[in-house]
């Protein structure tokens, strides 16, 4: 009867668990998606990249940022060839006290790189794809932190939700324990603590890595209907080669709303995470020449300062030092053989 229990209890926990999965999923109706809304000032340019991409933030918030930090005066962003723009540090840049955190982060990033004479923006933008544990993974966690804190999104599974399905695996780790507990020849209460902690772990984990997912709040829908619209009728301008030397506040906001919507812009270093692949929780996708990769094909030149001086140098081919686990197969297929017969030999 115990058994029984466990089992019922764990179907149904499962099924709620899954009908809670799917139903977040759903993006949320918004009356209002189509009123228009401030323009690019009311909304972070990271911000808009998480309410378009529904609560995914990808690498194209990264450059949006720096564009924005432009167009605050923050940064200098000139074009020293025809659609190659150039970063560098303002003479006199105002106080970073009133910028958010992932801001001040992409700043301190882009100081780094622009500090002694400026660098290409490409390499600048291009640095949370390089750097995934020192730029990428704070910056995506301040952004995530920020769009809570101003309503774009919320926990994929609000509290009134987390503490009834994690009732239901306290209570299944309650029954396989007791379950186990009455099955004969069970000497000793090792098993069932063993069965029940499974029990208990298991959908604890899928709910915390559920809860820890972001949502789309009807406000976030509304910011990411309106970027969807503003960007397809900013995107067709940029396309065209030869911006001015010294973009203009309006223009860089008009640019960084256009990347922030991961609309295609044909300017190096503008969606810089989207070619690399850079997703939450997933680091860098796998990227090779092969059509069927994900990702895109492995660049062939990249920026380097080694030397003082930035330029551009070929990338060689990547060889990997891990060797493939069917390498070892043949080795251990050997070792099987030799085995029986080392056995047999007298001592």
């Amino acid at each position: 009867m115990v058994g029984t229990l466990a089992i019922a209890a764990a179907i149904g926990w499962l099924l709620a668990f899954f009908l809670c999965a799917v139903i977040t999923r759903l993006p949320p109706r918004w009356a209002g998606a189509a009123a228009p809304w401030p323009g690019p000032a009311g909304e972070r340019p990271a911000l808009v990249n998480l309410a378009v991409t529904r609560g995914r933030l990808n690498g194209a918030a990264y450059p949006a940022t720096i564009l924005d930090l432009a167009a605050r005066d923050y940064l200098v962003i000139t074009q020293r060839m025809a659609g190659q723009l150039w970063c560098d540090m303002p003479a006199a840049a105002p106080a970073d006290t009133g910028l958010a955190g992932s801001e001040r982060l992409a700043l301190a990033g882009a100081r780094r790189l622009a500090g002694g004479g400026g660098a290409p923006f490409e390499a600048v933008a291009e640095s949370c794809a390089s750097d995934l544990r020192g730029t990428w993974i704070p910056f995506e966690r301040a952004v995530r932190a920020e769009g809570r804190q101003a309503g774009v999104t919320r926990a994929r599974l609000p509290v009134a939700v987390q503490v009834p399905l994690y009732a239901g695996a306290g209570v299944i780790g309650a029954l396989a324990f007791a379950a186990t507990e009455d099955l004969p020849h069970t000497d000793g209460l090792w098993a069932p603590l063993v069965v029940a902690f499974i029990a208990l772990i298991l959908p604890a984990t899928w709910v915390s890595g559920l809860s820890q997912k972001d949502r789309l709040t009807g406000r976030g829908a509304a910011v990411g209907a309106w970027a969807v619209r503003e960007a397809a009728g900013a995107a067709p301008g940029w396309h065209q080669p030869g911006l001015v030397p010294a973009p203009s506040p309006a223009e860089l906001s008009a640019l960084a709303l256009v990347v922030a919507a991961s609309a295609p812009v044909q300017v190096p270093g503008v969606s810089p995470g989207v070619a690399a692949g850079v997703r939450p929780g997933r680091g860098r996708a796998r990227t090779d020449d092969s059509p069927d990769a994900l990702g895109t094909p492995r660049p062939k030149e990249a920026w380097s300062s080694l030397g003082g001086q930035w330029r551009l140098v070929p990338v060689g081919p990547v060889i990997s030092g891990r060797m493939h686990p069917a390498f070892w197969l043949p080795f251990a297929a050997w070792l099987a053989g030799r085995c029986p017969e080392s056995g047999m030999r007298p001592g």
